[in-house]
């Protein structure tokens, strides 16, 4: 049985999954930052709103056919440029 063509073998595997582990640990898991959830009225409907985020970093939701809030609403997933770089954020 040979070695496939251009495709994954177990060596390149084991080194990727070690590298994503070194890569996650050099990161900021696990790292709390302080809410920026703002509440103030709608200058054009006088309606109360949230702002969640701050506008000097960008952040995107998630694709709209993935899970970024939960069933019960206690929990939205977005990506934010806020730590620096590109990172994924849960916002309780």
């Amino acid at each position: 049985m040979g070695r496939p063509e251009g495709g994954i073998t177990r060596r390149s595997l084991v080194l990727s999954a070690l590298a994503a582990t070194a890569l996650r640990a050099e990161g900021h898991k696990g790292e709390i930052f302080p809410s920026e959830a703002f509440r103030y009225p709608d200058p054009l409907t006088e309606i109360e709103v949230y702002r969640l985020t701050f506008p000097d970093y960008s952040s995107t939701l998630t694709a709209y056919y993935n899970r970024g809030i939960s069933n019960n609403s206690n929990w939205m997933l977005c990506g934010s440029n806020r730590g620096g770089s590109p990172q994924g954020f849960r916002l309780d």
